[in-house]
């Protein structure tokens, strides 16, 4: 079809070189689902951690139609998929997985590789929490009690530093200043911001303490041999947690938010907090993070009022 058509726009043009564009056009739009995705990732100007983020998340969608073409991705086909997600992703993680393939279907139909929006009718929900979960100093102590392992090390490291996934995993050697105190010191990933924790310090120095057993370079593998990814490592966290008991639901963005939470309520000022997560202004992280709990709210009234 792409040769006949081809030729026919070029007035049956048989010419090797004209043979040549029409490889060349079949390269450049492909019609193979994961093909044309990883090469609309590639070709736009998100930031390596969110190819990589996208790329990791489409391949969910490749496993459950291999080799799918453009063409037969159908509201039926996504409506599958939604309930092919309810099985395995939590409800918070799926609508990132869903605006993923929404977007790679929106450059498809601009490229007029498909002509309808499959997602037309579609109902997507973000499932978000109305309140963002995080840990309280008391239970990340019940956490430190547990038995030794990567995830818990990762978990707590979170906790401890306030850094993301991704930028966690990209700690190494060369971002720590070795001077009276140690500091940890780099930019993150998303925003390019700036930011330094001194670990020596922070907790009591427990950030520190894991980072050094593993040399200043977190380890790629769980000690099963899997590798460690964001997705993996949710699953695993939560299994922590819900194996010590600890009722709510917590995944790796979790320990940012338990990190800047519990300093805020340790009364550390938040110009201080601001420094050590890279945010831009104290108010867009008090906005986003300190969320007030009820139990705060009544813990302070009894202070008050005893």
């Amino acid at each position: 079809d792409l040769i006949e058509n081809h030729i026919f726009e070029t007035g049956g043009d048989c010419s090797l070189q004209n043979l040549v564009d029409i490889i060349k056009k079949g390269a450049a739009n492909p019609k193979v689902f994961s093909e044309f995705a990883l090469l609309v990732i590639k070709n736009s100007d998100k930031s390596e951690s969110t190819k990589r983020g996208m790329i990791s998340r489409l391949k969910l969608f490749n496993k459950f139609r291999r080799d799918i073409l453009l063409q037969d991705i159908t509201e039926n086909v996504i409506e599958d998929y939604i309930a092919h997600l309810e099985g395995k992703i939590a409800q918070t993680s799926r609508y990132k997985y869903l605006t993923d393939l929404k977007l790679i279907l929106k450059q498809a139909r601009k490229k007029k590789a498909i002509k309808n929006d499959p997602f037309e009718f579609v109902k997507m929900s973000t499932g978000k929490f109305k309140e963002k979960e995080k840990l309280t100093i008391d239970e990340i102590r019940i956490i430190e009690d547990s038995k030794d392992s990567i995830v818990k090390d990762l978990l707590l490291l979170l906790c401890y530093t306030g850094n993301s996934y991704t930028d966690l995993m990209q700690v190494n050697k060369n971002e720590i200043e070795f001077s009276e105190f140690k500091y940890l010191k780099s930019n993150r990933q998303k925003t390019k911001s700036k930011y330094e924790i001194n670990i020596s310090v922070v907790f009591n120095g427990r950030p520190d303490q894991i980072l050094s057993k593993y040399e200043y370079r977190l380890p790629r593998k769980f000690e099963d041999g899997n590798l460690i990814s964001n997705f993996v490592l949710n699953i695993r966290i939560q299994e922590l947690i819900d194996g010590l008991k600890i009722d709510k639901k917590i995944t790796s963005h979790c320990g940012r938010v338990s990190f800047i939470s519990n300093l805020m309520r340790l009364r550390l000022e938040k110009r201080y907090v601001k420094t050590m997560t890279g945010h831009i202004t104290g108010k867009e992280m008090v906005d986003k993070y300190n969320k007030i709990d009820r139990w705060e709210v009544d813990e302070r009234l009894l202070e008050i009022f005893k």
